[in-house]
């Protein structure tokens, strides 16, 4: 690996954690891999001289906080940094320099920006929040000190576990050998004549909990006359500290003497190290302090618990609680014993497991994988999206381009079927079979997804080439870039949303020559009345303008579109959804009997769906209390998951169902069960085209709805239709069904004849290639 350049972004090198943990690392570094360069964003600091001493330069940009133009100004050199340093990896500490440096290494095209997190706080202000959300949509990787910091960068960002790596802070060989030196009192001499010295060091922040330990020392005294208190560091708190000091009248046995470049000496000579901090990821202080042999006392906050085993080679308190802070204390400064041991114990767990060479290690390790990725392979233009799985390279399309004649293509058309989730559900399962129907010489089909799922394994299978982009965030405002650079850099002839209105957007600014759209669910809420809202209408308006031709599902939802969004009728066309009449499932009734442990004697009715308000699942429930009392030996399979998953089942026991009722989760087999079952229930209060119908008239069983699915239904011939919301008409009728066993055989039948005359993906395909083709001819030029 040839040298790579490596920019370390951070506000200042005054004395703090972060800041001695990167002295630590460049001192460590690997200088034939790694030629490293620090800038402070606001001031260089008493560290600077030690790294500059090295030989590695340290620049400032000398930023005005909370100065519009100062920002800018700092931007604008540090980009130009980045740039005339030709900078491979940028890492960066705290959420400003994150903030500015992700922004930054966007526009002079960094290829690796990697943040740092060892702390769990959360910035103060809204748009602090915002920007560093949005800075992480470029951050590569973060590194974690503990697994708490791990955990709240993911529940603050939903960052992919596999770009967090926890590398814990250690101790370098020279700081655990002059650690296990001999304890020094004279180290103090000049700040206390005698009495037991409890010391706190770090800077005087609110977050650090400098208050907390002036109370807790206060309480201390009152109950050890001879205690004595020392406070290393310095900041904003420090008047407000001597104040509070007074008012408990602490002054006389508290010493603040600002910040001490080397402090090994006064943890080591010291009885007890507290640290009050309110929010911590691993501090360095303990892990010195506890390599001294010195007991030490901290808030069980952030990392901090997995440093510290309570009782064992030291004590936890709870954040804030000062009277618990102090009751440890002065128990350890009266048992020498108990503190020796604990000492002890301390320092033979840091000095195996807490090791700077094993934390420098770590981190060049990383550091090589994510450059080898990033320039190895890509060079140092770095243009590759990384969280493409598949490859997305240009495909020569030769001379052979698609044209048109006499509104035919004369090749088969490159069509990118672009959905959002790629586990099957509705949508999915309409691509899929949208695909697996296409007639390959007139289409040749991809899809794009935004995430793995049984829907990418299924179409890889089948051979199908698929694309998956996945989100960094759920709210990912790059993707918009991301997605045009894709279709610039490959050649399709039409870009098909379903409905993935940013994806048809991004197709449009990228110059597709067609690009259509699918509404799955849109108008169809009669049973409801949800008027859509001004706000609604107008922004589904102007996205409509990035689309050529329109797919509904439902006529529902062609009218909606038509009256409530003002598309024009000769550029929608509703297309039902479709399945595959020959993939008639087989019927497993003793197999499925058998794993849910119901007898041949049952009566199943079974519904598929995802577990959410708009199922109306609660009301089949309630029905389904009705007809156990009229057949006792009836069994309810619900086949899905949800966010009412819990409320479900609780429901469940409400109305002593348990027995009756089998919650499966989700199973990429629902169709089996289905198959299996006598009557299928879908109670939804609105829909699209649901497949889930369709499943169930492929497999012949008799369905029981609602009205809002009765353009699939035919009330009476293939099924039973009632109100939405009403559990007593949905009971009647699965009772109905449930007497009437030759009903049910002849619902089942005609249901099936349904399917194929109305509703084969073939038929599906076909309007499909038609409307593709359509809006092609309507284009003047030829079709690239």
């Amino acid at each position: 690996m040839r040298t790579c350049n490596v920019l370390f972004l951070i506000e200042s090198l005054h004395f703090g954690g972060s800041e001695v943990f990167l002295e630590k690392l460049l001192s460590q570094l690997d200088t034939r891999k790694f030629r490293p360069l620090v800038c402070c964003l606001l001031e260089k600091g008493q560290l600077a001289p030690r790294i500059e001493e090295r030989g590695i330069r340290v620049e400032t940009l000398a930023w005005k906080l909370g100065s519009p133009i100062s920002t800018l100004r700092v931007v604008g050199r540090l980009v130009k940094l980045l740039r005339s340093e030709r900078v491979h990896l940028l890492q960066t500490f705290f959420y400003r320099p994150e903030i500015l440096g992700a922004f930054a290494a966007t526009l002079a095209r960094t290829p690796v920006v990697v943040a740092s997190q060892h702390d769990v706080m959360v910035p103060g202000g809204r748009l602090s929040r915002l920007l560093q959300k949005m800075s992480r949509l470029v951050v590569r990787h973060v590194i974690a000190n503990s697994d708490a910091c791990r955990r709240h960068r993911q529940r603050l960002t939903g960052l992919a576990p596999e770009n967090i790596s926890v590398i814990h802070i250690g101790l370098s060989h020279q700081q655990l050998q002059a650690a296990g030196g001999e304890r020094s009192p004279e180290s103090q001499q000049d700040l206390f004549e005698e009495g037991s010295v409890v010391s706190w060091v770090g800077r005087l922040l609110h977050v650090k909990g400098p208050d907390v330990f002036l109370r807790a020392a206060a309480s201390v005294l009152r109950r050890n006359a001879e205690a004595r208190f020392l406070m290393v560091g310095d900041g904003p708190m420090r008047s407000e500290l001597d104040s509070l000091a007074r008012e408990l009248d602490v002054a006389g046995v508290v010493r603040m003497p600002g910040e001490i470049e080397s402090v090994e000496g006064i943890l080591a000579s010291s009885s007890v190290v507290v640290c009050s901090s309110r929010s911590e990821g691993i501090p360095t202080v303990l892990l010195e302090a506890m390599a001294a042999g010195t007991p030490v006392v901290a808030s069980g906050v952030g990392g901090v618990g997995e440093l510290i085993k309570d009782g064992v080679d030291g004590f936890l308190f709870e954040s804030e609680n000062s009277e618990e802070l102090a009751s440890i204390v002065t128990k350890l400064l009266s048992d020498k014993e108990l503190a020796s041991d604990i000492g002890a114990r301390a320092r033979e767990k840091v000095s195996g497991q807490f090791t700077f060479d094993e934390t420098a290690r770590r981190v060049e390790v990383l550091y090589e994988a994510l450059l080898k990725d990033r320039l190895n392979s890509h060079g140092d233009d770095a243009e590759r999206e990384g969280s493409f799985v598949a490859t997305t390279i240009k495909e020569a399309e030769g001379a052979n381009e698609a044209s048109m004649e006499n509104g035919q293509p004369l090749r088969p058309l490159k069509v990118l079927l672009v959905v959002g989730k790629g586990r099957i559900a509705g949508t999915e399962r309409h691509v899929l079979e949208l695909v697996r129907a296409f007639d390959p010489e007139r289409v040749r089909a991809s899809v794009l997804v935004f995430s793995e799922g049984d829907l990418v394994a299924r179409l890889r299978e089948e051979g199908v080439r698929v694309y998956v982009l996945k989100k960094r965030v759920r709210y990912d405002p790059f993707l918009l870039i991301r997605l045009v650079r894709f279709f610039r850099l490959n050649s399709f002839d039409i870009v098909h949303g379903h409905p993935e209105r940013i994806a048809c957007l991004a197709a449009k600014l990228a110059g597709v020559r067609a690009v259509l759209m699918t509404y799955h669910l849109l108008g169809s809420e009669p049973a409801i009345s949800v008027e859509p809202s001004c706000l609604w209408v107008i922004t589904e308006r102007l996205r409509t303008l990035a689309v050529d031709f329109t797919i509904a599902v439902s006529q529902v939802d062609r009218e909606a579109l038509i009256h409530k969004f003002g598309r024009r009728p000769d550029e929608i066309r509703f297309i039902a959804n479709g399945i595959n009449p020959a993939a008639v499932p087989t019927l497993e009734r003793t197999t499925v009997s058998r794993e849910f442990g119901f007898g041949p004697e049952a009566r199943v009715i079974c519904t598929t769906a995802r577990l959410s308000p708009q199922k109306g699942i609660e009301f089949l429930l309630r029905a389904m209390a009705q007809v156990v009392r009229t057949f006792p030996e009836a069994v309810l399979l619900v086949v899905g998951s949800g966010e009412l998953e819990e409320q479900l089942k609780a429901l469940s026991g409400e109305l002593s169902l348990t027995s009756h009722v089998i919650f499966t989760g989700y199973r990429k087999d629902a169709l089996r069960l289905v198959a299996a079952s006598d009557v299928y229930v879908l109670p939804s209060l609105w829909e699209g085209l649901p497949y889930s119908l369709l499943e169930a008239m492929l497999a012949a069983r008799p369905i029981v709805t609602t009205s809002v699915c009765s353009h699939v239904v035919s009330d009476g011939e293939t099924g039973l239709v009632v109100p939405p919301s009403d559990a007593n008409a949905l009971a009647r009728a699965i009772e109905r069904i449930l007497s009437e066993p030759d009903l049910a055989s002849q619902m089942g039948r005609l249901g099936r004849e349904r399917l194929e005359r109305r509703f084969s993906a073939e038929r599906m395909a076909r309007e499909t290639v038609e409307a593709y083709e359509k809006t092609l001819s309507r284009k003047t030029t030829p079709v690239r």
